[in-house]
């Protein structure tokens, strides 16, 4: 399959690696046509954090393929978003709402794992990894119930801490939405400048 490869800082090639396959009972298999660009990924391109050389991109979006015996919250076909690490949902992490430090998991493009910037992806722990979309989601109707749920109100200012797709797709919404404006509205990150 066609994939990304990071060969370096300032260095991201067009490669290819093996077609994922099923590995273990939880596992699926995503064909991945949107990969995302996350601003770790910018730091391993600028050199600010290291990064294995192979295959990069650790969040993505596709239609599941194939599902291992044990995958049942997961279908063949499903639309479905993966977030930046893999969790198996079952450790005392994972049930604390930590799945990021999950001690069974780990990051797509590490250690071997395919990554979400080629054609397809193997999912280990399916069922606790990825997140099923229906496919009538529109995104402005979930970035408003975000910040319905987040119980963002009207304010003259508002600061948001971390400008990644999510915060700056929220900012753009408010600016647009009757009932969330802010006079002034600072957005910053550490990826890039801050910026109003």
């Amino acid at each position: 399959m066609n994939t990304a490869i990071f060969a370096g800082p300032h260095a991201i090639q067009f490669g290819e690696r093996p077609d994922p396959v099923i590995a273990a009972p939880t596992d699926a298999v995503v064909r991945a046509p949107l990969g995302c660009v996350c601003g770790s990924d910018l730091w391993y391109y600028r050199g600010d954090s290291p990064h294995a050389l192979g295959p990069i991109g650790h969040e993505f979006i596709g239609v599941v393929e194939q599902v291992a015996a044990e995958v049942h919250g997961i279908a063949r076909g499903d639309f479905v978003v993966a977030p930046f690490t893999y969790c198996d949902g079952t450790c005392i992490n994972c049930r604390a709402g930590w799945t990021a430090n999950c001690v069974a998991g780990g990051s797509f493009g590490n250690h071997g794992m395919d990554a979400g910037q080629g054609e397809a992806v193997r999912v280990p722990f399916a069922d606790a990894t990825l997140v099923r979309v229906p496919t009538s989601s529109d995104p402005a109707r979930m970035a408003a119930r975000i910040m319905e749920s987040v119980d963002v109100a009207p304010a003259p200012s508002r600061l948001v801490l971390g400008s990644q797709a999510l915060e700056t797709t929220l900012t753009t919404l408010r600016r647009r939405v009757a009932g969330f404006e802010a006079q002034r509205e600072l957005a910053t990150s550490t990826d890039f400048p801050c910026g109003e």
